[in-house]
């Protein structure tokens, strides 16, 4: 029996069989083709082959089989459908690339912080490991890279992917060259990375403490969660660095932590230091020439930020504007305030969404509503009334018809003369709402000692990307409020809070610190 491949991938193989008699059967499994390297290491494109495997008897032919393979290039990863783990193979970091960027990022580290080194966990201190990792991604950000779109459906089906060398000599890369580049660099600072994929997107994760997750694959979303939340895994996005304006590694990382939110679209995750434990090793460099001098890494030094604090029931990265504040009382004020801003996607000052923990109110005239209660007056909160409900739709229609108002809105314009508030919400669901935010108002005062209880006026869209799909509420007035509620039949009545009224300050540092926006 003999075995051959065409194109020559690997070596043939002659299998002879002293005696095989009528209805005997030899098994040969597994069959270990021994891989022909040099053709391998130059294949710059998948090649359709073909194993043919040929049977005789004291030299006559008695059967032929032939059977197709598809031979990858060099630099083609599989996809998730095959043998997703080989995805660590892809993982350099012996790369003289890497290194190069390992030393611009030491010399970071130098200048900014005078204790902090690339030595990996040996500091046993999570804001050492941040360091590490804010100076990768500063002096990856210096490298003036481009964005290129991966292929459709590389998560399953794979896709080529560029190295090291090749990805700073072109200045351009996909997703996932820039997760792998990353990869290659966390790796090699001692650092315990993972890659995450979502349909259609890949990005990065870094312990932050000397672990792993139990399996190379993880596919339990859940559990990621828990890692990131706790403070043990941060994840963060990896395309921001090349493009436009760099964004800072905290934008990178309330970004990536957004992906998790999506259960529909992720895929799996790979824990690379698992995959080196089970024998899937890096691919060789395919050069050793010295890539050229590049300069020093001046423009990363506004990347290498200092690690938030991850306390046990607040664990999110708090991103935290660039400060341009004076050297005073103030100034210091200021910016200690600016530090406490939750910037992410959970901060409900910048990603409002209609709960159970606020109302709307029916209220045409906005301006008359602040105007009266800054002059002390209280509102009895009333539910949406059921308007000519009673006679259907059209009676409403014929009243707008005639008058040229909306009913609702003359309603709640009436109302207001009135001091009442319209709610929209029907009367049977006002007071269990009412008194849900009434109790957690309370709760916060007591325990926190400040008002949490806000009416907001005016709401603005927004979006992370001019191109992204998702559509961000963020309110603009923020005016502080009391509820109040002499008896249980009684119902709520709104005063304004000693407090006074501000223009959101998450969506102001918000729009400086990603948009370069001041308002």
């Amino acid at each position: 029996v003999t075995l051959r491949c065409d194109p020559p991938f690997a070596a043939p193989q002659r299998l002879v069989f002293d005696l095989l008699g009528p209805g005997d059967t030899r098994k040969i499994s597994p069959l270990d083709l021994t891989p022909e390297h040099q053709y391998l290491i130059h294949l710059d494109e998948m090649e359709r082959g073909t194993v043919v495997v040929s049977a005789t008897v004291e030299g006559e032919p008695e059967l032929t089989v032939t059977k197709p393979v598809a031979v990858l290039a060099y630099d083609q990863w599989a996809g998730n459908q095959s043998l997703p783990e080989l995805l660590a193979a892809f993982c350099m970091p012996n790369s003289v690339a890497v290194d190069r960027l390992l030393g611009k990022a030491a010399e970071v580290l130098r200048r900014h912080a005078s204790e902090a080194t690339l030595n990996g966990y040996q500091s046993n201190h999570r804001e050492r490991v941040w360091q590490q990792v804010a100076a990768i991604y500063g002096v990856l950000a210096a490298e003036g890279l481009q964005y290129a779109e991966p292929p459709a459906s590389f998560v399953d089906d794979g896709q080529k992917i560029r190295s090291p060398e090749r990805i700073l000599d072109g200045r351009i890369a996909t997703c996932l060259d820039l997760t792998m580049l990353f990869a290659a660099c966390l790796e090699q600072a001692g650092l315990n990375p993972v890659v995450l994929f979502k349909t259609g997107h890949a990005w990065v994760g870094v312990w932050l403490t000397p672990q792993s997750f139990p399996s190379v694959l993880v596919e339990d979303l859940q559990s990621i969660r828990k890692r990131v939340q706790s403070g043990e895994l941060i994840v963060f996005e990896c395309t921001g660095i090349a493009t436009a304006g760099n964004p800072s590694l905290r934008w990178a990382c309330s970004t990536a932590a957004a992906y998790l939110e999506e259960e529909d679209s992720f895929a799996l995750a790979v824990d690379l230091r698992r995959a080196r434990e089970q024998k899937f090793l890096p691919l060789p460099s395919r050069t050793k020439a010295q890539l050229d001098a590049a300069p020093r890494a001046t423009a990363a030094e506004a990347f290498l930020e200092p690690m938030p604090a991850l306390p046990a029931l607040a664990p999110e990265l708090i991103p935290v504007v660039e400060d341009k504040t004076e050297d005073s009382p103030e100034g210091r004020l200021a910016r200690w305030k600016a530090k406490l801003l939750d910037l992410t996607l959970r901060n409900r000052l910048l990603n409002f969404r209609p709960t159970n923990s606020n109302v709307a109110l029916i209220c045409p005239d906005p301006a008359g509503l602040e105007d009266r209660l800054s002059d002390g007056k209280e509102f009895r909160l009333r539910p949406r009334p059921a308007i000519m409900e009673q006679d259907g739709p059209r009676q409403a229609e014929v009243y707008t018809r005639r008058t040229g108002h909306e009913a609702l809105e003359d309603l709640a314009l009436d109302a207001l003369q009135r001091n009442e508030l319209l709610v929209d919400i029907k009367a049977d669901e006002l007071d269990a709402r009412l008194t849900e935010i009434f109790r957690t108002a309370q709760t916060g005062s007591e325990e926190g000692g400040a008002n949490t209880l806000y009416l907001t006026f005016g709401m603005l869209q927004w979006k992370e990307e001019a191109g992204a799909e998702a559509v961000h509420l963020a309110p603009i007035v923020l005016v502080p409020v009391t509820l109040l509620r002499q008896s249980v039949r009684s119902g709520f009545r709104l005063k304004l809070h000693d407090d006074d009224a501000v223009v959101n300050p998450s969506l102001i540092q918000k729009l400086q610190h990603d948009f370069e926006l001041s308002l």
